[in-house]
């Protein structure tokens, strides 16, 4: 049944799964899934839906969300930089129709948003919640595709962007940094970075005390496999290579916590940590195998992998215990908006050929003891241990846990976190 439901969402879009996750005070959260977006305004307890129209998207683009201090969720579709403040209409910005590549709020809350339009490729800043955007700069060529901008948390006002160019087929990548909140940028040098003409620039964090030690990921290093992450200790002046990825299930993912960790995985491996800016690397015994990562206020959020991890969004403070806040059996149906909405007219129609495809997955298969905490020797030998799947319970109740993980729960029924371990992790420190 599960297969069969993946074949059918497939036709409809792609299978279902989460992509992203942000949140504001980790009672509100909103999540990137592959149809639609969800939300929560109770810390994951209940889940209501927005339907890919309401949101101005489709077929295979993810965007950018944002939640602001405010509230307020903003995302870059197909319609340019939209925001949801009314819990019903994501409602064009000053911006227009301006195609919005990349976005991100500061510590300050200026929102970023750099466009990738064929007549536009600004960056541009907002003070006010969005409301205006009325600083903008010109780092970049026309035709220039903006992948990524980052805010440093010690200084508001540095701001690191990437993106690339193509010319005759070939891409060139770009870099550039800001010290003055985004008045303007300088450019930096990229040829510490190993590419393809398949990878990706990623800027995924900067260190929380220190604005000059800022991380990337490079995608498809050898054009086929191969993710790693770098850093530099200089404001992106030189980069070092100091995790490496060659998962064939899915991307590397990476947060910067607000304690300095750095935490990375993906779909195929588990979550490993290190504590000392990557220079040591110490895999984690339980957790999901993320496709996004994410923390908001000292709480870390991973897309899991639902048919694997029995969730499809979990949390945790201290990576020894997870709670899963997501299964998509257990979405309620869409947001309820007036008459004369998109989220009102369209999404309970698409909702009714959607809801019935999300089924519970399988039960996690067994697996074998989890491997021994270790440092790899350095991040070209560094290896991941196969996946493994969800075991036994820790709180007692055994198979019948893992029944109730995955038995159909209706539509509407409320969803509560369910405990439940890896072997090999301490029974009461895995799940929550």
């Amino acid at each position: 049944m599960w297969l069969a439901s993946l074949s059918i969402l497939s036709a409809l879009g792609r299978p279902p799964a989460t992509v992203s996750v942000t949140a504001r005070g980790n009672v509100d959260l909103f999540v990137g899934t592959t149809f639609g977006a969800l939300v929560s305004h109770d810390a994951g307890a209940t889940w209501h839906w927005y339907c890919e129209q309401a949101v101005g998207i489709g077929g295979q683009y993810d965007p950018v969300y944002n939640m602001s201090a405010s509230g307020s969720v903003f995302a870059t579709t197909f319609n340019g930089e939209r925001v949801l403040r009314d819990a019903c209409t994501f409602a064009a910005t000053t911006l227009g129709t301006t195609f919005v590549s990349a976005s991100t709020i500061g510590p300050d809350h200026t929102v970023y948003v750099a466009a990738s339009d064929p007549s536009d490729v600004k960056i541009y800043a907002s003070t006010n919640d969005g409301t205006t955007f009325p600083t903008s700069a010109s780092p970049g060529a026309a035709n220039d595709w903006w992948q990524s901008i980052v805010v440093a948390p010690s200084d508001s006002q540095r701001v690191y962007l990437s993106g690339y160019a193509i010319a005759n087929t070939a891409k060139t990548f770009k870099l550039f940094a800001s010290t003055n909140g985004g008045t303007s940028f300088s450019p930096l040098p990229v040829t510490d970075f190993t590419t393809s003409n398949y990878s990706t620039l990623e800027l995924v964090g900067v260190a929380p005390d220190a604005p000059d030690v800022v991380y990337a990921h490079v995608s498809l290093e050898t054009g086929t496999d191969t993710d790693r992450l770098y850093r530099s200790d200089d404001g992106g002046a030189h980069w070092t290579k100091i995790y490496v990825s060659n998962d064939p299930q899915g991307p590397l993912v990476t947060a910067v916590r607000g304690n300095g960790d750095l935490v990375a995985g993906s779909k195929g491996t588990r979550i490993s940590v290190s504590h000392d800016r990557g220079a040591t690397w110490i895999e984690q015994p339980c957790g999901p195998h993320p496709s996004c990562l994410v923390e908001s206020e000292g709480q870390l959020y991973a897309c899991a992998q639902e048919a694997v991890d029995g969730f499809a969004l979990e949390r945790t403070g201290d990576l020894a215990t997870w709670t899963g806040l997501l299964r998509f059996v257990d979405i309620i149906g869409p947001v309820d908006c007036p008459t004369g909405s998109v989220q009102h007219d369209t999404c309970p129609g698409v909702w009714a050929e959607v809801q019935p495809n999300l089924t519970a997955p399988p039960a996690p298969a067994a697996c074998p003891s989890a491997p021994d905490a270790g440092v790899p020797p350095d991040a070209d030998t560094f290896t991941h241990h196969e996946p493994t799947g969800c075991c036994s319970s820790s709180d007692g109740r055994g198979s019948a846990l893992l029944a109730g993980v995955v038995a159909f729960v209706g539509f509407g029924r409320r969803r509560r976190a369910t405990r439940y371990t890896r072997s090999g992790a301490p029974a009461a420190s895995c799940r929550d």
